[in-house]
């Protein structure tokens, strides 16, 4: 037996319920099992029970042997002076908390034995996830509410870098939100490169150049240290203003060994992406109050697809000249930076600054932008589950990495369901 499975047990009621009594010999009723709790304290906060026709309320502990009680050391903890009720797999030595003495309830040979060999099951399946032999047999509306919960913890995930920007590092809110988009123009492959772009100019330096792309231009191509060698075309030779720049704003360029072209279609190079961040700053008067006031994700993709200046038309990079096309943001590219940015960015606002209306669109923005498709999804594809939209793919991933890779089912809403139908529920 493990304690997380007892805790499971208790929590969901996965035991014989009849003619419960204590190692005193009094009987007991469960009239609520208690909150469970993760952190630091009793395994359960406010339960109830009627102990020998007593109605008690506070907190229960868990364990699998009651002689745990004192290996932990609860025994001189005032954190465990208002346990109720010790709940355990095995008895031993009787359960004290200073000088009070805590009833103790043994369910060994009470948790149903279909429960046990389902848990032991899930957590030696080879699987790609532990439960993929018996998901099908969960609801589907039970999945759809379980997806809906992750999709809200991935976003409360990716909201932290917000934080970290904000109330750790002290950045205000329009100059994190320049950090974090930034951060996502570079998609995987450049994204430390253009975090680090970002992080060294102030949003505020753009509003004063705002009227003008091709000094953002030069401000950011500058900074990314791209153009610090001699060139032919006479747009690159012209945008070498930012040595003017450089020395009125103190600027220091980047190495620009920092940037990676190796590997990358032509349409992912940095170059590219610069330009294409240049083009949004400019069409932008505020950038962040521009994303966040968007009331769709039309609205959205319309702003992202600005065009980078007209040199771009013809070249991904300085002085390489290629098949003339639009060099704008493609609608797949616009939604990964609205689910990987925009939409934890709005819910950051939305919970720190209690405006429900922050956490609502960023709800909606995802469940308006096309699914992800990668083999995370696919895994959920293949067991027949499909993603209707982005905020399906992003509770799939996120339920996928922190749950099913850690094999947390006891945690999880379908594991849960699975061992209550085990158990005949």
């Amino acid at each position: 037996m493990k304690e997380e499975l007892l805790h499971a047990a208790w929590h969901f009621g996965l035991f014989d319920k009849q003619d419960l009594v204590t190692e005193e010999g009094e009987p007991v009723e469960i009239i609520h099992a208690g909150h469970y709790n993760k952190n630091s304290g009793p395994d359960f906060f406010n339960a109830r029970i009627r102990l020998g026709g007593i109605v008690l309320a506070g907190n229960l502990e868990i364990h699998i042997r009651s002689d745990d009680w004192y290996d932990h050391g609860h025994q001189h903890d005032p954190a465990y002076e208002n346990v109720i009720l010790h709940v355990v797999w095995e008895t031993g030595k009787p359960t004290v908390c200073g000088k009070q003495k805590i009833p103790v309830l043994c369910l060994g040979k009470r948790v149903w034995p279909s429960v046990i060999e389902n848990y032991t099951l899930l957590m030696g399946s080879l699987g790609r996830i532990p439960c993929e032999n018996q998901v099908n047999s969960v609801p589907d509306e039970i999945l759809r509410l379980w997806l809906s919960r992750m999709t809200a913890e991935r976003l409360e995930q990716k909201a932290d870098a917000a934080k970290r920007l904000i109330q750790d590092l002290k950045y205000g809110q329009e100059q994190a939100f320049f950090m974090l988009l930034a951060g996502s123009f570079g998609f995987h492959v450049n994204r430390a490169p253009f975090e680090e772009l970002a992080g060294a100019l102030d949003i505020r330096l753009f509003a004063k150049h705002r009227d003008s792309l091709f000094q953002i231009e030069a401000l950011l191509f500058g900074r990314a240290g791209l153009l610090n060698r001699d060139f032919k075309d006479t747009y690159a030779q012209e945008l070498q203003e930012f040595s003017f720049l450089r020395l009125k704003y103190g600027i220091q360029p980047m190495n620009p060994a920092t940037w990676k072209f190796g590997r990358t279609r032509p349409a992912n190079f940095p170059s590219i992406r610069i330009a294409q961040l240049a083009a949004l700053i400019h069409r932008s008067k505020f950038l962040m109050s521009s994303v966040i006031e968007a009331e769709s994700a039309s609205a959205l993709r319309k702003l992202f697809m600005a065009e980078p200046s007209a040199y771009w038309e013809a070249r991904y990079d300085f002085d390489k000249p290629a098949k003339k096309g639009s060099r704008a943001l493609s609608e797949p590219s616009i939604d990964l930076l609205i689910v990987n940015t925009v939409a934890p960015f709005l819910y950051y606002l939305g919970t720190r600054a209690g405006m429900q209306e922050y956490v609502d669109k960023a709800q909606r923005f995802l469940e308006s932008v096309k699914p992800e498709h990668n083999h995370i999804t696919a895994i959920w594809q293949d067991l027949g589950f499909s993603a209707r939209c982005a905020a399906d793919s992003q509770g799939m991933i996120h339920l996928f990495r922190n749950y099913c890779s850690g094999r947390k089912c006891l945690q999880c809403a379908l594991g849960n369901k699975l061992l209550a139908k085990s158990a005949g529920e």
